[in-house]
């Protein structure tokens, strides 16, 4: 069963306040918004899991050719568009598998998200997935006096 819905929506508000010696205050409030509803023709599989770290247990692998969606299919994907990875108790690395690496946006060395922190990509122009570009590792080092941490992670993808 494919994807039937999709959209990704992300909204920061603020407010600033100037005070005025003998006048009144300037302010100014604003929002940026990103909304996009990528097609489910294209993007018709959804990876979700979450991990979890122990301190003797602090990587996992994602292998983009070999998951089971969220209704318990197997899926092979052959582009990704979206990823969405969520630490914590942990501060997490994510970068290109060790073995038939998926490099797309992603360092040699990875990207650190703090515990807590939010790592969003999302790129209109998909990345190609393929028996040898499919896997990226997570490697997290968890927070201090913390015994178990977690990661979210969601991919959107197109088989």
């Amino acid at each position: 069963m494919p994807l039937t819905r999709s959209s990704l929506d992300v909204a920061m508000s603020w407010a600033l306040s100037k005070t005025n010696a003998g006048s009144q205050p300037t302010q100014q409030a604003d929002t940026a918004k990103l909304s996009a509803a990528p097609t489910v023709t294209t993007w018709d599989q959804l990876f979700r899991k979450r991990f979890s770290f122990t301190a003797g247990s602090l990587t996992g692998t994602l292998d983009l050719q070999s998951y089971n969606n969220d209704v318990g299919e197997a899926c092979v994907a052959t582009k990704a568009l979206m990823l969405l990875a969520l630490p914590v108790g942990c501060d997490l690395t994510v970068k290109p598998g060790a073995s038939n690496p998926l490099t797309w946006f992603l360092p040699a060395t990875g990207i650190v998200t703090r515990d807590g922190g939010i790592l969003l990509y999302y790129q209109p122009l998909s990345q190609v997935v393929s028996p040898t570009a499919r896997t990226i590792d997570l490697t997290a080092v968890l927070s201090s006096g913390i015994t178990t941490g977690t990661a979210d992670l969601v991919f959107l993808a197109g088989t």
